[in-house]
Protein backbone atom coordinates (compact mmCIF):
# COMPACT_ATOMS: atom_id res chain seq x y z
CA UNK A 1 0.00 0.00 0.00
CA UNK A 2 3.05 2.27 -0.13
CA UNK A 3 2.45 2.97 -3.80
CA UNK A 4 -0.92 4.66 -3.18
CA UNK A 5 0.54 7.77 -1.49
CA UNK A 6 3.18 8.01 -4.23
CA UNK A 7 0.48 7.73 -6.91
CA UNK A 8 -1.61 10.39 -5.19
CA UNK A 9 1.44 12.61 -4.91
CA UNK A 10 2.20 12.15 -8.62
CA UNK A 11 -1.43 12.82 -9.51
CA UNK A 12 -1.45 16.01 -7.41
CA UNK A 13 1.81 17.10 -9.02
CA UNK A 14 0.43 16.52 -12.53
CA UNK A 15 -2.74 18.46 -11.71
CA UNK A 16 -0.62 21.31 -10.35
CA UNK A 17 1.56 21.29 -13.48
CA UNK A 18 -1.48 21.24 -15.75
CA UNK A 19 -2.79 24.37 -14.00
CA UNK A 20 0.53 26.14 -14.48
CA UNK A 21 0.95 24.94 -18.06
CA UNK A 22 -2.27 26.61 -19.12
CA UNK A 23 -1.49 30.09 -17.73
CA UNK A 24 -1.10 32.79 -20.29
CA UNK A 25 -2.40 36.24 -21.07
CA UNK A 26 -6.08 35.40 -20.72
CA UNK A 27 -5.72 33.46 -17.48
CA UNK A 28 -3.53 36.16 -15.92
CA UNK A 29 -5.81 38.92 -17.32
CA UNK A 30 -2.87 40.82 -18.77
CA UNK A 31 -2.45 42.80 -21.99
CA UNK A 32 -0.01 45.68 -21.63
CA UNK A 33 1.10 48.56 -23.84
CA UNK A 34 4.72 49.02 -24.84
CA UNK A 35 7.39 46.96 -23.13
CA UNK A 36 6.58 46.01 -19.55
CA UNK A 37 8.56 43.31 -17.70
CA UNK A 38 5.76 43.11 -15.09
CA UNK A 39 3.33 41.98 -17.80
CA UNK A 40 4.45 38.38 -17.71
CA UNK A 41 3.15 34.96 -16.88
CA UNK A 42 4.55 31.49 -16.39
CA UNK A 43 3.49 29.11 -19.11
CA UNK A 44 4.05 28.11 -22.71
CA UNK A 45 5.32 30.71 -25.10
CA UNK A 46 4.57 30.86 -28.83
CA UNK A 47 7.99 29.37 -29.57
CA UNK A 48 7.04 26.26 -27.52
CA UNK A 49 9.27 26.98 -24.54
CA UNK A 50 7.88 26.62 -21.03
CA UNK A 51 8.77 29.38 -18.59
CA UNK A 52 8.31 33.12 -18.38
CA UNK A 53 6.29 34.51 -21.27
CA UNK A 54 4.98 38.04 -21.86
CA UNK A 55 1.70 39.74 -22.70
CA UNK A 56 3.03 43.18 -23.68
CA UNK A 57 3.22 44.74 -27.13
CA UNK A 58 6.98 44.21 -27.31
CA UNK A 59 6.67 40.42 -27.08
CA UNK A 60 5.87 40.25 -30.81
CA UNK A 61 9.25 41.71 -31.71
CA UNK A 62 11.18 39.84 -28.98
CA UNK A 63 9.46 36.52 -29.71
CA UNK A 64 8.54 35.70 -26.11
CA UNK A 65 4.74 36.07 -26.15
CA UNK A 66 2.56 33.67 -24.19
CA UNK A 67 0.87 31.07 -26.37
CA UNK A 68 -2.51 32.86 -26.24
CA UNK A 69 -1.28 36.43 -26.78
CA UNK A 70 -2.88 36.86 -30.23
CA UNK A 71 -6.31 35.72 -29.02
CA UNK A 72 -6.17 37.37 -25.59
CA UNK A 73 -4.67 40.68 -26.80
CA UNK A 74 -6.09 41.26 -30.30
CA UNK A 75 -4.62 44.00 -32.48
CA UNK A 76 -6.64 47.21 -32.68
CA UNK A 77 -5.94 49.64 -35.50
CA UNK A 78 -5.51 53.37 -35.10
CA UNK A 79 -8.83 55.22 -35.27
CA UNK A 80 -8.89 58.80 -36.54
CA UNK A 81 -11.63 61.41 -36.77
CA UNK A 82 -13.17 62.71 -39.98
CA UNK A 83 -11.29 65.44 -41.84
CA UNK A 84 -11.92 69.01 -40.74
CA UNK A 85 -13.11 71.56 -43.29
CA UNK A 86 -10.39 73.02 -45.51
CA UNK A 87 -8.82 76.15 -44.08
CA UNK A 88 -8.71 79.32 -46.12
CA UNK A 89 -5.59 80.07 -48.11
CA UNK A 90 -2.59 80.79 -45.91
CA UNK A 91 -1.96 84.15 -47.62
CA UNK A 92 -4.14 86.46 -49.65
CA UNK A 93 -3.66 87.23 -53.34
CA UNK A 94 -0.85 84.78 -54.04
CA UNK A 95 -0.48 81.06 -54.66
CA UNK A 96 -0.22 79.32 -51.29
CA UNK A 97 -1.69 76.36 -49.39
CA UNK A 98 -4.82 75.40 -47.55
CA UNK A 99 -4.87 72.74 -44.83
CA UNK A 100 -7.27 70.25 -43.30
CA UNK A 101 -6.63 68.09 -40.24
CA UNK A 102 -7.96 65.15 -38.29
CA UNK A 103 -6.99 63.79 -34.88
CA UNK A 104 -6.32 60.40 -33.31
CA UNK A 105 -9.31 59.00 -31.44
CA UNK A 106 -7.64 55.70 -30.50
CA UNK A 107 -3.97 54.80 -30.68
CA UNK A 108 -3.19 51.41 -32.23
CA UNK A 109 -2.81 48.53 -29.78
CA UNK A 110 -0.90 45.27 -29.98
CA UNK A 111 0.69 45.96 -33.37
CA UNK A 112 -2.54 47.24 -34.92
CA UNK A 113 -2.40 49.34 -38.10
CA UNK A 114 -0.53 52.62 -37.53
CA UNK A 115 -2.18 56.01 -37.78
CA UNK A 116 -2.48 57.58 -41.25
CA UNK A 117 -1.45 61.16 -42.01
CA UNK A 118 -3.23 63.67 -39.78
CA UNK A 119 -2.75 66.70 -42.02
CA UNK A 120 -3.36 67.28 -45.71
CA UNK A 121 -2.27 70.28 -47.76
CA UNK A 122 -3.44 71.49 -51.15
CA UNK A 123 -2.53 74.48 -53.27
CA UNK A 124 -4.93 77.41 -53.43
CA UNK A 125 -5.30 81.01 -54.53
CA UNK A 126 -7.85 83.54 -53.36
CA UNK A 127 -8.81 86.26 -55.81
CA UNK A 128 -10.24 88.66 -53.24
CA UNK A 129 -8.86 90.02 -49.98
CA UNK A 130 -10.78 89.46 -46.76
CA UNK A 131 -12.06 93.03 -47.19
CA UNK A 132 -13.61 92.09 -50.55
CA UNK A 133 -11.09 93.93 -52.75
CA UNK A 134 -10.04 92.15 -55.97
CA UNK A 135 -6.38 91.12 -55.87
CA UNK A 136 -5.72 92.10 -59.50
CA UNK A 137 -3.76 88.95 -60.21
CA UNK A 138 -3.46 87.45 -63.65
CA UNK A 139 -3.60 83.83 -62.52
CA UNK A 140 -6.00 81.42 -64.22
CA UNK A 141 -9.27 80.55 -62.51
CA UNK A 142 -8.46 76.93 -61.61
CA UNK A 143 -5.39 76.90 -59.39
CA UNK A 144 -6.79 74.58 -56.71
CA UNK A 145 -4.86 71.32 -56.58
CA UNK A 146 -5.54 68.04 -54.80
CA UNK A 147 -1.92 66.89 -55.00
CA UNK A 148 0.28 67.54 -52.01
CA UNK A 149 1.37 71.14 -52.49
CA UNK A 150 4.65 71.49 -54.37
CA UNK A 151 5.33 67.74 -54.26
CA UNK A 152 3.21 66.57 -57.18
CA UNK A 153 4.69 64.48 -59.99
CA UNK A 154 6.17 66.60 -62.70
CA UNK A 155 5.57 65.79 -66.37
CA UNK A 156 8.83 65.42 -68.24
CA UNK A 157 9.15 66.55 -71.83
CA UNK A 158 11.03 63.71 -73.52
CA UNK A 159 10.51 64.99 -77.04
CA UNK A 160 10.98 68.69 -77.73
CA UNK A 161 9.11 69.94 -80.79
CA UNK A 162 9.40 66.53 -82.39
CA UNK A 163 6.81 64.02 -83.34
CA UNK A 164 6.08 61.53 -80.62
CA UNK A 165 6.76 58.04 -81.94
CA UNK A 166 3.73 55.91 -81.97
Amino acid sequence: MGSLPVSLLLLAGLLWLSDIAETGCSESHKCCNGRDHRCSSIGWSMNRVYGTCYCDQACRSTGDCCYDYIEACPASPCVVSEWSQWSGCAEQCQPTVRIRRRHVEQQPLNHGDPCPALEERAGCLEYMTYQGVHCGQSYGPAFISTAEYNKERRKLALFEDKEIPG
